[in-house]
């Protein structure tokens, strides 16, 4: 129980080399304002001189030597002066003055740390200097500088104590490797790490360390930073801290503080104290070598804090204490710091049996072996407990740690801290002020306002070919083998035909063509917009002048999205502008980003991946969010959304690198940024029911959640993210945003399996067999059966052309006879012949249309291939009924993975789809690469032929040498089943047949292993049109 004593401040031995201090010391980071409003000089001298009379003689600060920090904290009325100043009124031999060295630089966002022998001398004679002192009583490593090995940092501060400069040697934030080392070249006296009830990751191995090897420990941050003491809780954060930004003491986060406020709020009555006393209490009295080092700017905080000493616990009440605020539920806690999890929706599970952790003890037993993995799809976060090696999780996949996990335990507090210091930082580096941030904005308000125009969105919804794009987003959907999409599925795949459409209508302007002459033209500088243009809301007109005709063609860069639709030209600005609306004109929601590096892009909601999509119109490219920073090679800063509901700072979705772009972000604080984007939004929202202003705060917060989720999560590796493609190139290379790689793409080199949809291709193939069959009987020549060929191409591009959902064609008389040829071909596209009531013959639909339109094109392009070779054929006969001409006993619906493949285009599945249109791009591939064909359900084929049909361009990606393989155990073993080498395809489109000499081999697996391409040195790429696989009438 708390007992009443007198108010005396105990003496206790830091460590085992002789230093006194009093039992609890005094943090000066407090007097920097960067947790509040900073002090003057008068009052901070007065709170330290009122501490030292109270009994607290062991003060902690720090020395920098990198002009822009001495900057910040001598603007900001820092801890040093003040320290200075009160040391030349206080008796200095009663003082125990600690100090650090080792921020080297700053090179926001990063502390950089230095720790040569030679840095090390000059940073204490500085700070013997500018402290106006001849001695430090604890000198400490600020941050170890891990490209130093700490025994030569340790031999330098040892000389140092031998000169008398230094009396005892100290470590902050060091790993319990560097504690043991420092500790061998000389004795550590005091480590000083994080300790309070909500930051307890030290107690497992870095306090039986210290207290092992006799060292003194000095928790900073004892009461977490302010929680306990009630900031955000019982009072608010200034304006100005830092602390605003910290997950921990958001507004969204009150009821979860609460909670755990609350707990140790209850105990304070039994104690007879306050929660911040009874917080302090408990750390003071871990053990005699624990001195805490609190800071405040207030006397009553200070006797506040002095007041701890005053509580006495038991080793039951310290374990009670404790047991209000679990290292279980403060662990959850730092995760949701760094992830935006929620505590509620994360699950640990470690040990042998990977069990849920539940309570403290089963986490002591793994903390040395966590490891943050990849949220899964149900957006749980995972910690695995991970050997050194590897092992594997409950549902039998291996995890990782190169592969899988996100950070490490040990990382957990360094990442918190390092944020937390860019933070604070950051705050004072700002140039700007609301207005301005405010100014950049507001015209884009404006902009989006537009979208919702009734007669805006019409006249956009006039431009699009519609039933074309409904028609391909259902292709797109069954060849994935959705025949029966959701309107959600539909909507979803019809943005991206949108997407795609707009990119190929749109025009990109570098320079005009002349308008009188149509060539080249040079850019004059700028004109003065005219009553046509600035209708239209061009503030600024380009001038060309023309290399032939010498006249000058204007180019407004309009703003209203009404004349984009009818131009249909511009750069990004236009085409982000343009396409947003034609999103909002078809019921997406939409929002325009601005990137504040000079780019605009689109974001949709989308319904299928419930939450908002990246859509580049420029480039093509969606949802690839880390496009610019990873391909282009963007420095981002402020990346805003703007949309009719609000502003949003989406800048975290857009980059793995916050603490680099938090640097770079110096127009506005973050906690006016935070407040500006609220007020605009609150004013875009205040004509909107009380409703919907509910359920878009609820998405607003889903929205940061997910945002702070995917910051901290694992870069996909295997995507590859091209430079800019949009713009000429020298244009891109002025901007930097070329990328590391021009001739790159969005590509993926590890593919996922995945399903060909493509038995439509083999019924197609099979069908022509009557078709032939019947002319052979009827003794047709090659010349007629062609004629006949080309006669229904035609009937079928007329039927290609027509509306989807409503393919009918009216057969002309003279052809009627012809018909019965071709049933078996009609039925496999899904069509039929019937009369009508005016007894005309029709060809219509005769089932699901997305059918008939995913086999038309197929059927097409293998016309013209059958033309071809009847062509090439001397005389046709039953013995012509074979490869080249026939394509029979086509393998079908298996499944296939690449070694890579282009994104979205460029797919393994393409080589399968039976389309001249696509094809198959290993953009690695030009010197090795393979492709798997993995049969259904443990089907078994001997494979007698195949097919391998050269692409559209770029013969110099052909394959020339390769080798075909085949396994009848699923792919653990293969046999070589056909070797080719210095093979050429002499035209595009061009089908090659390879026959299978060595048969009787039965397989379920197929794989081509390409082992050059007809041009290696130039090229890196391996292209591909098609690949059919034949087998033998006999199948297991």
């Amino acid at each position: 129980m708390a007992a009443e004593m007198s108010l005396q401040v105990p003496r206790v031995k830091l460590g085992s080399q002789g230093l006194e201090v009093s039992k609890l010391g005094f943090g000066c980071m407090g007097l920097t304002g960067v947790y509040n409003t900073p002090v003057s000089d008068e009052d901070g001298i007065s709170i330290l001189r009122d501490a030292f009379n109270k009994g607290i003689t062991f003060f902690d600060t720090a020395v920098y030597t990198d002009p822009i920090l001495m900057k910040f904290w001598w603007e900001r009325h820092v801890s040093l002066p003040v320290v200075y100043q009160a040391l030349k009124q206080l008796p200095r031999e009663k003082i125990q003055l600690a100090t650090k060295f080792g921020v080297f630089k700053m090179e926001f966002p990063h502390m950089i740390v230095k720790g040569t022998p030679e840095y090390v001398r000059s940073c204490c004679e500085a700070s013997l200097k500018r402290l106006g002192v001849d001695y430090i009583d604890l000198y400490y490593q600020h941050r170890v500088d891990t490209s130093v090995p700490i025994e030569e940092t340790m031999s330098e501060l040892k000389k140092l104590v031998e000169e008398g400069k230094i009396k005892h040697i100290g470590l902050s934030e060091a790993s319990p490797d560097t504690i043991r080392r420092a500790h061998a070249v000389h004795p550590i006296t005091a480590v000083q790490m994080e300790w309070s009830l909500w930051t307890r990751d030290i107690e497992e191995e870095i306090i039986p360390l210290c207290r092992d090897l006799g060292i003194g420990i000095v928790p900073y941050s004892p009461l977490g930073r302010g929680f306990f003491a009630g900031k955000a809780i019982m009072e608010s954060l200034p304006a100005n801290s830092s602390l605003v930004g910290h997950p921990r003491f958001r507004a969204e986060n009150l009821d979860k503080n609460r909670r755990i406020y609350s707990r140790l709020e209850n105990l304070t009555k039994k104690y007879q104290c306050s929660p911040s006393q009874l917080a302090l209490a408990w750390v003071l009295q871990q053990g005699d070598d624990v001195v805490p080092i609190p800071g405040t700017t207030k006397i009553k905080n200070l006797d506040e804090n002095l007041g701890s000493l005053k509580v006495k616990l038991t080793e039951e009440e310290l374990k009670e204490i404790a047991a209000a605020v679990p290292i279980e539920e403060v662990f959850k806690f730092q995760l949701f710091s760094l992830t935006s999890i929620p505590p509620d929706d994360q699950k640990i599970i470690g040990g042998d049996d990977d069990r849920v952790v539940s309570d403290d003890s089963d986490l002591f037993s793994i903390s040395n072996q966590l490891k943050l993995v990849s949220i899964d799809e149900k957006d749980e976060s995972r910690l695995v407990s991970i050997d050194e090696e590897e092992s594997t999780t409950s549902n039998g996949s291996v995890a990782q740690d190169n592969a899988n996990s996100l950070v490490s335990d040990e990382e957990l507090a360094r990442m918190l801290q390092a944020e937390e210091e860019a933070l604070m930082l950051q705050q004072f580096a700002v140039s700007g002020q609301s207005e301005e941030f405010e100014q950049i904005i507001q015209p884009y308000i404006s902009k989006v306002l537009m979208y919702e125009d009734p007669a805006r969105q019409e006249a956009a919804r006039k431009t699009v070919p519609v039933e074309e794009l409904e028609e391909k987003a259902l292709v797109s959907l069954a060849k994935e083998g959705n025949f029966k999409p959701s309107k959600i599925e539909k909507d979803h795949a019809f943005l991206l035909q949108l997407l795609f459409w707009s990119k190929e209508s749109f025009r990109w302007v570098n320079a005009p063509p002349c308008d009188s002459c149509g060539n080249d033209t040079i850019n004059q500088g700028m004109g003065v917009t005219i009553p046509s243009e600035s209708q239209y809301g061009a503030s600024r007109v380009e001038l060309y002048h023309c290399n032939s005709c010498s006249r000058i063609t204007r180019f407004p860069r309009y703003n209203d999205p009404l004349k984009l639709v009818e131009t249909r030209r511009g750069r990004c600005g236009e085409w982000a502008n343009c396409f947003t609306l034609y999103c909002r004109a078809f019921g997406y929601e939409s929002r325009l980003i601005l990137d504040f590096t000079d780019h605009l892009w689109t974001e949709c909601f989308s319904q299928v991946l419930g939450r908002w999509m990246h859509l580049d119109p420029c480039d093509r490219v969606y949802d690839r969010p880390l496009l610019y920073e990873k391909g282009w090679d963007k420095k981002l800063n402020y990346v805003i959304a703007i949309a009719k509901d609000g502003v949003y700072d989406v800048t975290k979705r857009y980059t793995r690198k916050w603490l680099e772009v938090l640097s770079r972000r110096n127009i506005i604080r973050e906690t006016d940024l935070s407040a500006t984007l609220t007020n605009m939004t609150r004013d875009c929202r205040k004509s909107f029911t009380s409703l919907i202003c509910s359920m878009l705060e609820d998405r607003d917060k889903n929205e940061l959640e997910e945002l702070e989720k995917g910051l901290h999560s694992k870069d996909d590796a295997s995507i590859s993210l091209p430079g800019r493609q949009s713009g000429d190139k020298e244009w891109r290379i002025s901007r930097s945003e070329i990328g590391s790689n021009e001739d790159s793409s969005l590509s993926c080199s590890s593919c996922p399996v995945r399903l060909c949809v493509d038995v439509h291709v083999t019924s197609i193939y099979n069908a022509f067999f009557p078709v032939l069959s019947q002319f052979i009987e009827n003794s047709l020549s090659n010349s007629r059966t062609v004629e006949i060929l080309k006669i229904f191409k035609e009937i079928l591009v007329e039927l290609k052309n027509s509306s989807y959902e409503k393919r009918t064609i009216s057969v002309n008389p003279f052809v009627l006879h012809l018909l019965p040829y071709f049933d078996q071909l009609l039925n496999a596209l899904s069509l039929k012949s019937e009369i009508d009531t005016d007894e005309k013959v029709n060809i219509c639909l005769a089932g699901d249309p997305v059918k008939t339109s995913l086999a038309l094109p197929v059927v097409l392009d293998a016309l013209d291939d059958v033309i071809v070779n009847l062509n090439n054929c001397s005389n046709l006969s039953k013995a012509s009924l074979s490869l080249p001409l026939m394509r029979l006993n086509r393998i079908h619906s298996g499944s296939v993975l690449a070694s890579g493949e282009e994104l979205p285009f460029g797919i393994s599945t393409s080589a399968f789809d039976g389309l001249r249109a696509t094809k198959w791009e290993e953009p690695n591939g030009a010197k090795g690469c393979w492709i798997v064909y993995k049969l259904p359900d443990n089907q078994m084929h001997e494979l007698v032929a195949y097919d391998l049909m050269s692409a559209n361009d770029a013969p110099e990606r052909d394959p020339m040498d390769w080798v075909l393989e085949g396994s009848d155990d699923g792919g653990s073993s293969w046999r070589i089943l056909d070797k080719q080498i210095s093979q050429a395809f002499e035209n595009r489109f061009q089908r090659r047949s390879f026959k299978i000499k060595s048969g009787g081999f039965f397989c379920n697996a197929f794989r081509f292993r390409f082992l050059a391409v007809k041009d290696v040195q130039s090229n890196s790429r391996l292209q591909l049109g098609s690949i059919d696989l034949y087998s033998s009438n006999s199948s297991l």
